[in-house]
């Protein structure tokens, strides 16, 4: 994860006048404050939801530090500190726990930089964190898998250390280190033991002042490159004054690089970001340039050309007031990629969404905290759409924006509104509209429709989707989805003989950008089949969840065995279970917490209504 790069101590004294001054210029910017969307197919996130980050947070990743599905929060403080925010599974969060980075405790000295990955092949997330105190050190802490971490463990780096990457650049399946040193002009290399430790350092120059790090192959040869953005003017051939560079660093597949090769972005480029923006097959770069202080910005796309070199692409100019930190994710869920930018000081966070050709639609402005530093896109609440997560440091606080879909309305007409399973109809079929104009139907993907009812999902029959007339005479025009009995019956296999009124979630995507969303009920008559369980996903890797449905209270044991029957784990042995549908995680671990190797593996779910067998595959 890149992370916002910091110029402490003019940031920490300009941060108040500076955030007024921002203010005024988002006046003319169009705000999204809330839930609501304001057009329909426009990308909508619910009011931010602030978490206190007393520690002063700076830079930010996300990742699954507690192994139990859900996105957590790593925070890097000016104070030295690392805070870890878990994931209560729903978008909220638990209280921050604070670990010590072993950094200078005072605002002088900020942790700038945070990474996360795998470090010591253990199948937990650890994390690297880099600080720009005078010992010039980078921070280790290795993850429990509880979402606790270990005491750090320091590296040393060049001087100045400021961000931290993570890729395998020697080629030997164990993870590395990339680290800018803005006082050195270089970026170091620590190459990896494969045990969480790393090995001594080795420089290469960068432009002046780099400040930020960029890791993918550019050239397409196969082996992991490096994009440094600096913040320091540098004077290239022929130009008639200092400007600001990226540097490319070619990778050779050894750990060492080509030397750099410099390309002209603005000002103060203070953050770089790489995807395949354009859909070439070739890696492209956003950068953000701070200008001096707000009076010049800029936003500079550079399109690959695919042999490590680039060309100028689109250039948006004062769009972003003094811009922080950039990242690129699919928030729309359009399958084109957008981008995000947090604001020094600033009080709301910048999405331009992506055309798929390199160019990108007016910003879009949403509110947060107060002072910006870094954010992170990931799904927070599990909902399958793309969240927002931003640090504040002028507020101490970290916001979270969950992103809304466009409200619509499901009903059913007389012959559908019951569900028999045995039944000879072919199909069931659903009305959809929108709700206060949030969406039109004709901007439904008729390939993106489902229906989700537990952990389990099935898609609408395309050719089945049409848009009607007005049914239910309410002057709304509505869309019709229809689903295959086949498809049905497999995803209400657990229910017990009867009727059984079941919770439903219909969804899909809309070629504007964002999702529409709605829940109803619906009576399904089955005749019932025993105890049904199922595995989800299968194969898993690492997580998946065992799902069974009992009609009735009683003694329930769930276990898992391996290929010669030897029993590796009981996930359930539960005297008095209550009727439901119940879920259970399979986090490819054995009784002892032993790591299961990759194969076949079978589970056995005993209860009042009898026993359920199957059998699920874990891949490392």
């Amino acid at each position: 994860m890149r992370t916002a790069p910091m110029l402490s101590i003019s940031r920490l004294l300009f941060v108040p006048s500076l955030s007024q001054l921002i203010l005024g210029l988002l006046i003319s910017m169009p705000m999204f404050t809330g839930a609501g969307r304001v057009a329909w197919g426009e990308l909508a996130f619910a009011t931010h939801v602030d978490y206190p980050a007393p520690g002063g947070p700076g830079a930010m990743v996300s990742g699954d530090f507690d192994r139990d599905g859900h996105p957590d929060l790593a925070v890097a403080n000016y104070s030295g500190t690392v805070s870890i925010f878990l994931n209560n599974g729903d978008g909220t969060f638990r209280p921050g726990q604070d670990y010590s980075t072993g950094g200078q405790p005072r605002f002088l000295y900020p942790v700038l930089s945070i990474a996360t990955a795998d470090l010591n092949r253990d199948g937990i997330l650890d994390l690297v964190v880099a600080n720009s105190a005078p010992n010039n050190t980078v921070f280790v802490l290795l993850g429990n898998g509880d979402g606790t971490f270990q005491t750090s463990v320091g590296f040393g780096t060049g001087a100045g250390p400021g961000f931290v990457a993570i890729s395998d650049w020697n080629g030997d399946g164990r993870l590395d280190l990339a680290v800018t040193n803005s006082t050195d002009n270089t970026v170091s290399v620590l190459l990896g033991n494969g045990a969480g430790g790393f090995g001594s350092k080795t420089d290469f120059a960068t432009g002046i002042n780099p400040v930020s790090l960029a890791v993918g192959d550019v050239n397409g040869d196969g082996e992991q490159d490096l994009i440094v953005s600096n913040l320091g003017a540098s004077r290239l051939p022929g130009a008639a004054l200092p400007i600001g560079t990226v540097s490319v660093l070619l990778g050779r597949g050894d750990g060492t690089f080509l030397g750099k090769t410099d390309y002209p972005v603005g000002v103060n480029p203070s953050s770089v970001a790489t995807a395949d923006l354009n859909r070439d097959g070739n890696l492209d770069l956003a950068v953000a340039d701070q200008g001096n202080y707000g009076t010049v910005n800029a936003l500079s796309i550079l399109l690959g050309n695919g042999d490590g070199s680039f060309r100028a692409g689109a250039y948006y100019e004062d769009v972003i007031p003094n811009p922080a930190f950039i990242a690129i994710g699919g928030l729309d869920g359009d399958g084109l990629l957008d981008l995000a930018v947090a604001m020094v000081g600033g009080v709301s966070v910048i999405v331009f969404l992506g055309n798929g050709d390199g160019t990108f639609q007016t910003r879009r402005t949403y509110l947060t905290g107060e002072g910006e530093t870094s954010l992170a896109i990931a799904d927070l609440d599990g909902d399958g759409m793309l969240d927002l997560a931003v640090t504040n440091v002028s507020d101490r606080t970290l916001s979270t924006l969950i992103q809304v879909p466009a409200a619509a309305r499901a009903f059913t007409t007389i012959p559908y509104r019951t569900i028999r399973l045995e039944s000879d109809r072919a199909s069931w079929c659903v009305q959809i509209e929108p709700v206060d104009g949030s969406f039109l139907v004709t901007e439904v993907l008729a390939n993106t429709i489902v229906m989700k009812y537990g952990s389990g999902s099935i898609a609408a029959v395309p050719g089945k989707r049409t848009a009607t007339a007005d049914t239910d005479g309410n002057g709304i025009q509505e869309l019709t989805a229809c689903f295959a009995k086949a498809d049905l019956r497999a995803l209400f296999a657990g229910l017990p003989k009867g009727t059984n009124t079941v919770p439903v979630t219909l969804e899909g995507n809309l070629g504007s950008g964002g999702k529409f969303r709605t829940r109803m009920t619906i009576d399904i008559v089955s005749k019932g089949t025993g105890l049904v369980a199922h595995v989800s996903p299968n194969p898993l890797n690492p997580v998946a969840t065992l799902g069974f449905m009992t009609s009735r209270p009683g003694f329930a044991k769930a276990s898992i065995f391996d290929v010669s029957g030897r029993s590796v784990r009981v996930l359930l042995d539960e005297p008095s279970l209550p009727s439901g549908y119940h879920a259970l995680r399979i986090d490819g671990r054995g009784g002892v917490g032993e790591r299961l190797g990759s194969g076949v593996y079978f589970y056995r779910i005993e209860s009042e209504e009898g026993a359920a067998n199957g059998r699920f595959v874990i891949l490392r």
